[in-house]
């Protein structure tokens, strides 16, 4: 008997892709299975239940580095501003909205000024803010009585206060009540005189008695207020 030849090996069958749609695939794919996306890849001729070995789509990440924004140098704070003082008022005065005056202070880009009844004004009657010049006045009237100033320099850097802060000075603006007798005798002295003077209410808070003499009257040499 003659010898019988192989039969030829079967022809491979090409796939190509139907659509490019990206669908993750087993590392085998049966051929029965059903699906748009076919994969390129060999399969012998009549064997419809052989499976091809099958790469897996790789995800390509496309990253993108962008540079560092350069860098911001801020310019660096001012000082404080410098050593300053408080002048006026400093006593008693009978403005019934005082004028405040304090030195300049170096640096400084606004000033605050109190009006308090304690030293250490945190207590205010009125407090004014936001001022450029080393001066302000009351907005309103302020009673009679005793009171204390302060004032505060400001800019970026911060607050000084003034060396002096907290002064003292009070407000009398009230006339004392009207005489309803008032006499001049003869004093102990040569020249000398003695002023009696009675005030329609009891009053205390006067500075002083100023005496006037009729035109062409010549007062004694030791004569004086008092």
């Amino acid at each position: 008997m003659a010898p019988t030849r192989p039969p030829p090996p079967p022809s491979a069958r090409t796939f190509r892709l139907l659509d490019d749609t990206a669908v993750p695939l087993p590392a085998t794919c049966p051929q029965s299975a059903t699906t748009d996306t076919v994969v390129s890849g060999a399969q012998p001729a009549g064997d419809d239940t052989a499976s091809t070995p099958v790469t897996p789509l790789t995800t390509l990440a496309v990253v993108t580095t962008l540079p560092d924004p350069p860098a911001t140098t801020l310019p660096p704070a001012p000082a404080k501003p410098g050593e300053f003082h408080l002048i006026a008022p400093n006593a008693a005065t009978s403005a019934r909205r005082p004028h405040l005056t304090w030195s300049n202070s170096a640096g400084a880009e606004s000033y605050e000024a109190v009006i308090a009844h304690d030293a250490q004004c945190t207590s205010p009657v009125e407090t004014i803010d936001f001022l450029v010049t080393a001066e302000a006045t009351a907005s309103a009237d302020i009673a009679d009585g005793a009171y204390f100033f302060c004032a505060r320099a400001k800019n970026g850097g911060g607050t000084t206060a003034a060396s002096n802060d907290g002064m003292a000075f009070s407000i009398d603006a009230t006339a004392p009540s009207e005489l309803t007798a008032f006499t001049v005798t003869a004093g102990r002295g040569i020249g000398m005189l003695k002023v009696d003077a009675t005030f329609a209410s009891p009053r205390t808070d006067y500075a002083r008695f100023d005496i006037r003499y009729a035109a062409g009257a010549t007062p004694p040499a030791d004569c004086a207020s008092g």
